[in-house]
């Protein structure tokens, strides 16, 4: 399962899924992204027991494409969906990150 994270709070969502969804600190890997106010988290699928919990948790949760593209700088010249995030000071990537994933899912359940 793959979570993307303002960075600033990084210490306080690994503490949630420790708590919430019983995990194990070895089961969070928390890995920077291209973009400075965004980490990516990848929590151990086989560790988790109930996603019930994550509802409470400051996090958005990714599909493997987009995680992938916000960890690789050359994504940004393929996917113009992301190419925003560039001109956004880092305290305000994720709410930007959220916005966009929101349009784009809203904007593909039209079709």
């Amino acid at each position: 399962m793959k979570l993307a994270a303002k960075t600033a709070k990084i210490d306080i969502i690994k503490s949630q899924l420790i708590n919430l969804l019983e995990l194990d600190a070895k089961d969070i890997v928390a890995t920077p992204t291209y973009y400075n106010g965004i980490t990516l988290i990848t929590v151990n699928e086989s560790s988790v027991t109930t996603l019930s919990s994550i509802r409470n948790i400051e996090a958005i949760l990714l599909n493997d494409a987009t995680a992938a593209e916000l960890l690789q700088s050359t994504s940004i010249r393929e996917s113009p969906s992301l190419r925003s995030l560039n001109g956004v000071d880092e305290r305000e990537q994720y709410e930007h990150l959220s916005q966009l994933l929101y349009m784009k899912k809203t904007t593909r359940d039209k079709r």
